[in-house]
């Protein structure tokens, strides 16, 4: 986050985020006058100016400093200035794709039907990383068993893929043929891709290497699971290879804590469902003392016989996704965090830091009235 500043402190233009050299030196050069500079450009359009030039200038301004709404609202009226042909000029990409928010907007379809032409403005690395973008999440999500696997559906991601002519290096055609594998229940031609071919997931490998939990074959393929597991933790460091490491430790664990794989409200539900509470430990990837929990408390049987027939046991990273609002709403500041909750999510017992087995299941029980 950085900030240009006027003598008297005042913020001149907001850039958010890292980014190459050029753009870094193009972002900061925009302050150097007042048509292109946030502070300048958001006088000029609250004086009245509206032309397309100025409203450009703005949107760019907006952009770099991540004020999202403001872009947006900005951006609607900057769009409704332009003309189709116009779309595929290299100063409206930014604006135009933010008026895609999927492949069913009519901007989606304008920009398949007219690639050629956005290709030669912008370039085909910025327009296909783009369009795969909005694949990603769909293909990734079967290939980490996310959602269940639905052969027409992928047939049809397949299909809108190539459509979009994505070049076959893209990581979405990786992730979709360990989709294929995976939803088709072969799983040693799973393994053996993901061992072979597992460099060209690029930062989605880990992602599928920490899905590989939920494979539902039998003792033999959970094994194989498990011992390509293990030497993949070797190819990683850091966060990674904890992470690898805990989950090794909890396939092999058979009457430890089960935690499930819900989000918050799913945690809830099925607590309601099946009349118990809800265990949520509260960690993250750097507390130490977490990691001590998941790998000697956790795991013991005595332990996960109680939890497993009391409560709905989640486990939540603080520090990323569903985690950062929960954090908030339950003012978690200390690692580990363990909360009981009802089906309501009202806390009911909070137990700070690292305990002993013993300790910990006298602080976690509730007497039912």
């Amino acid at each position: 986050h950085y900030l240009v500043l006027d003598s008297d402190g005042n913020v001149v233009l907001r850039i958010v985020g890292g980014m190459r050299l050029p753009d870094f030196q193009y972002a900061v050069a925009r302050a150097l006058s007042p048509k292109t500079s946030l502070v300048g450009t958001e006088k000029l359009y609250q004086s009245g100016k509206r032309d397309k030039k100025t409203l450009a200038n703005y949107l760019e301004a907006l952009n770099l400093a991540h004020k999202n709404d403001q872009f947006k609202a900005v951006g609607k009226e900057y769009m409704a200035m332009l003309k189709p042909k116009e779309y595929s000029k290299e100063e409206n990409w930014k604006v135009f794709t933010s008026w895609i928010p999927d492949r069913k907007s009519d901007n989606y379809k304008y920009l398949v039907e007219h690639k050629a032409d956005f290709v030669k403005n912008v370039g085909a690395e910025k327009g296909n990383m783009f369009m795969e973008g909005l694949f990603y999440w769909d293909v990734l999500s079967y290939a980490t068993a996310h959602k269940d696997y639905d052969a027409m559906d992928m047939a049809q991601l397949l299909n809108e893929m190539k459509k979009a002519e994505l070049p076959d290096s893209c990581d979405s055609y990786s992730l979709y043929k360990v989709a294929q594998l995976r939803g088709t229940k072969k799983y040693s031609e799973l393994l053996d891709y993901l061992k072979t071919q597992g460099k060209s997931l690029g930062v989605s490998k880990i992602y599928v290497d920490m899905s590989l939990n939920k494979i539902d074959g039998d003792e033999q393929t959970k094994n194989k699971v498990l011992a390509y597991l293990r030497e993949e933790q070797k190819q990683y460091q850091g966060t990674h290879a904890r992470r690898l490491e805990d989950l090794i430790r909890s396939m092999e664990n058979t009457g430890g804590v089960e935690f499930a794989d819900l989000t918050f409200d799913q945690a809830l539900a099925k607590a309601a469902k099946t009349g118990k509470l809800v265990f949520m430990d509260c960690y993250t990837d750097w507390c130490v003392p977490c990691r001590h929990m998941a790998k000697e408390v956790f795991t013991l049987p005595q332990v996960g016989g109680y939890f497993n027939e009391h409560f709905v046991n989640l486990k939540m990273d603080m520090e990323k996704g569903e985690g950062v609002q929960i954090a908030k709403r339950y003012n978690i500041r200390a690692y580990p965090t363990m909360l009981v909750l009802d089906t309501k999510g009202n806390v009911l017992k909070t137990v700070l830091g690292a305990r002993k087995a013993e300790e910990l299941l006298q602080m976690v029980r509730v007497d039912k009235k």
